[in-house]
């Protein structure tokens, strides 16, 4: 998902994913939930969702080593993955 790096960037991904079923007709895993939470905690802070987390996750849990960089630009950094659907 090359270009995504805000919560807004992946909330229009949200937006323009088909529903699997009708609202309250089933249940079922997603992680779009977590972005759509993410959008919600910018809404109410007016701060980036990023930001939030860095102060009131990393930083009191001690995570020095943790956040959310730029690929290529941390040290031992995760490279995260999206498996696309097709067809």
């Amino acid at each position: 998902l090359k270009g995504f790096r805000t919560v807004n960037d992946y909330l229009e991904l949200a937006r323009a994913t088909p529903l699997r079923f009708e609202p309250g007709t089933s249940d079922g895993y997603s992680n779009l939930g977590y972005v759509v939470l993410g959008g919600i905690i910018e809404a109410i802070t007016g701060r980036s969702y990023f930001d939030v987390v860095e102060d009131y996750v990393y930083k009191p849990a001690g995570m020095k080593s943790s956040g959310s960089f730029e690929p290529g630009t941390g040290k031992n950094m995760a490279i995260g993955y999206t498996r696309m659907r097709r067809g």
